[in-house]
């Protein structure tokens, strides 16, 4: 897996290297065969090593967001050397299958003998969460015009999803939706399933009752507590009963009888 890897990479770089020689003339040595790079690769004395700034435990790649990968490389050659290339690719971490190939970033940086330099390679990705082997590689060319490949990365790297905050627009129209999807569902079954099985009448009956005794409250005048005579109200207490009470009609017999004759 690894060899295919490596003549994959090459692959890419050469491909590329080709391509820049069309546009300038000068770069058309850059085009070395690439089958002699197994061969010359301990030659080189060169040192990489690459850091996330952003990852402090371990590394973690978010998605939607940009992740600079910040590769120093080091020349120990007697001469400068160039790196024109670095890729990247990610694998699978049980299988080693290659599940997606990164950005094949161009640089043409020098780096003078005895110099180290710093090289920022972006990565941006929208994956499912995973942990993946994350797999870069520089591709560089001597004075003797031979291309190098060497390995700046090679680790497992954990693919996660930004983090979500509750004052997120996308979250609160969520939380509206959900919502009001869940009023509208309560509503429905009440006044189906809930609504015509309770007792109606006794919930006409009690709010007619209550309807007719607010009625009565607001149409009885505050009177004081006695009887009506001649349109005014009196108190009957003090009142002694025989002044209240209305003598009866006597029949009187004389008169009568002096009438008749």
């Amino acid at each position: 897996m690894v060899n295919f890897k490596f003549f994959s990479l090459a692959f890419f770089a050469a491909n590329a290297l080709f391509a820049n020689a069309q546009e300038d003339p000068a770069a058309s040595a850059a085009a070395a065969p690439v089958e002699e790079e197994a061969a010359a690769q301990h030659q080189l004395n060169i040192t990489a090593r690459t850091v996330f700034p952003n990852s402090e435990l371990g590394v973690r790649l978010v998605n939607g967001e940009l992740t600079n990968a910040a590769v120093h490389i080091t020349n120990y050659e007697s001469e400068a050397i160039n790196v024109n290339i670095i890729a990247g690719e990610l694998f699978d971490v049980k299988t080693g299958e290659s599940v997606r190939n990164l950005t094949m970033a161009k640089y043409q940086t020098q780096i003078p003998a005895g110099q180290e330099q710093l090289i920022s390679y972006p990565i941006e990705l929208d994956m499912h969460p995973a942990d993946l082997a994350l797999s870069l590689t520089a591709f560089v060319l001597t004075a003797e015009k031979v291309i190098y490949t060497l390995p700046v990365f090679q680790d497992v790297v954990s693919i996660v999803e930004p983090p979500t905050s509750i004052f997120d627009p996308q979250i609160l129209f969520l939380y509206f939706f959900l919502g009001s999807l869940f009023a509208a569902t309560f509503y429905f079954f009440y006044t189906v399933w809930v609504a015509p099985y309770l007792p109606a009448k006794q919930r006409k009956a009690a709010a007619s009752k209550t309807t007719s005794v607010k009625a009565v409250e607001k149409t009885e005048p505050a009177t004081a507590s006695g009887s009506d005579i001649g349109g005014a109200s009196y108190n009957t207490e003090w009142i002694p009963a025989h002044h209240i009470a209305r003598p009866e009609a006597r029949k009187v017999k004389g008169n009568a009888k002096k009438a008749r004759s």
